[in-house]
């Protein structure tokens, strides 16, 4: 065999010499493990040794000097699993899921049955191609209930053969007795309710004929005698009388029959709180009007609960920045639906401390731009070496003047030591200002007073100057700190 290895030889050596360290790592996990088979673990660590012995095999083929730069080299490797695109791939898509609701179909279909019984089961509205609930259906591509509707939502039950009777949702505090009795008024009041809307439709159609008939010429004979007049007269004032009559009893009868449509719909669902949770959540009757304002100026007047309104209120005045405030209330067939983030002001009138408006917002103040003392040129730059205590050493150069600076390794700060002997750049053997925090830095000169000292300095870049080195304070760096602190390149010494 070659007394050398080739490029490729020498990755393939690498990989089976850390083929031997993942299968003694291998051998130390089974041997722990109380149900390993003893089989096993004999062809394991027969595999280990015939893959030794081959490594030692071509290691011996190998020269001296090759085989200990091979053992440096491999001292300095680690063996690690790096992914692969496809890896790769599936991470960054598995991040992009963060915006979406993983769900599964059979959990959305309990959900959408849990909700209908309050939503599409029972809608009626004209305006159904405004309905939210509708366009999250068709998004999704849920398939519609009544897919041959033309005059009313897809979604909606009414009128379907699937339509059902509506489920007893009731809780302990409501018998069920006491519901399915509701239920059946409900049903037998809104009968009433049609057939005295169709004796009302009548009476309306026999009054325009009678006020046509009287002030009409038509049908009268031309010279009609005093007595047929006043007759005529007084059979159609009769006939008018007893009709205003029985609209008035209609229009009371109906009155009534809604008043108590709407307390039978609202005993239907309504379920009483627990106790020390009773509140007025329920109470459709008392509504207050509310004045809300959005940000396009449009104004919309709402007739809302006092419990709602305090909420609303509550939510503009005490806003969550994690989440988004939406109202949602069911009226008249019609859901309403206002994004409080749209909202400017809003006013609940007939309740306490029920106005808010949104504040205007401050406006930006540009910072002013830093002023220096007269005579410092902001554009020269200067030479600096920076010496920190967390072992930093470099130079670097920055705009003239500097009294203090941060290090670029610890963010530490580090004082101008003026009167330490100005440090050689190796690389140009340009003079360097000290920066460090590796002892107390005296500053006895102003940031005005070196103003002349710093334009000569940037001038130009001239060397170290050959002179006596000034009074350095840099012996008593280990003055009140520990001696922690190594000076490799003995540049402090």
């Amino acid at each position: 065999m070659n007394a050398y290895l080739s490029r490729e030889e020498k990755q393939s050596f690498v990989r089976a010499t850390a083929l031997v360290a993942l299968i003694e790592e291998t051998i130390n996990g089974y041997a722990s493990a109380k149900s390993t088979d003893p089989e096993f673990l004999k062809y394991l660590r027969m595999g280990r040794s015939m893959l030794a012995k081959a490594l030692t095999m071509r290691g011996d083929a190998l020269d001296s000097d090759v085989k200990i730069e091979f053992a440096k080299q491999l001292a300095k490797l680690e063996f690690i699993c790096v992914p692969r695109q496809e890896a790769k791939k599936a991470h960054a898509e598995m991040l992009a899921l963060k915006t979406i609701i993983p769900m599964q179909i059979q959990d959305f279909e309990d959900w959408y049955c849990a909700v209908i019984e309050t939503t599409c089961k029972r809608c009626c509205s004209e305006q159904y191609q405004e309905c939210l609930i509708r366009s999250i259906l068709t998004k999704y591509g849920v398939y519609p209930i009544d897919p041959e509707a033309k005059e009313k939502c897809q979604y909606s039950y009414v009128g379907t053969s699937e339509a059902e009777e509506l489920q007893q949702v009731v809780d302990d505090t409501v018998p069920a007795e006491a519901y399915n009795m509701a239920v059946s008024e409900l049903a037998a009041t809104k009968i009433k309710a049609a057939s005295l809307e169709e004796q009302l439709a009548e009476y309306n159609q026999l009054k325009a004929e009678l006020l046509e008939i009287l002030y009409c010429e038509e049908g009268r004979p031309e010279n009609p005698s005093p007595a047929d007049l006043i007759a005529e007269i007084h059979l159609l004032r009769d006939r008018v009388t007893f009709c205003e009559e029985k609209l008035g009893i209609a229009n009371k009868a109906l009155t009534d029959l809604h008043r108590q449509i709407s307390e039978n719909a609202t005993a239907c669902i309504e379920i009483e709180p627990q106790e020390g949770e009773r509140q007025s959540v329920w109470d459709e009757q008392d509504r207050l009007p509310v004045l809300v304002t959005l940000v396009n100026g449009q104004k919309l007047d709402l007739f809302l609960t006092e419990y709602m309104a305090m909420n609303l209120l509550f939510e503009l005045q005490n806003p969550e920045p994690a989440a988004r405030a939406i109202c949602a209330k069911q009226m008249q067939d019609e859901l309403v639906v206002i994004d409080m983030q749209q909202v400017v002001s809003m006013q609940v009138i007939g309740l306490e401390d029920g106005s808010w408006q949104r504040q205007a917002e401050r406006p930006t103040v540009k910072p002013q731009a830093q002023q220096f003392p007269p005579g410092i040129d902001t554009t020269a730059r200067e030479r600096y070496r920076v010496e920190c205590k967390c072992g930093a050493e470099y130079f670097c150069s920055m705009n003239a003047g500097r009294y203090k600076a941060r290090c670029r390794n610890c963010n530490e700060t580090v004082f101008a030591d003026r009167k330490a002997a100005l440090v050689p750049d190796p690389m140009d053997g340009a003079a360097a200002t000290l920066l460090t925090n590796r002892y107390w830095v005296e500053r006895n000169d102003g940031y005005s007073g070196r103003a002349s000292e710093l334009s000569a300095l940037t001038e130009s870049n001239p060397a170290l100057p050959d002179q006596a080195p000034q009074e350095s304070y840099r012996g008593f760096k280990y003055t009140g700190r520990d001696k922690r602190y190594a000076d490799p390149c003995n540049l402090l010494e």
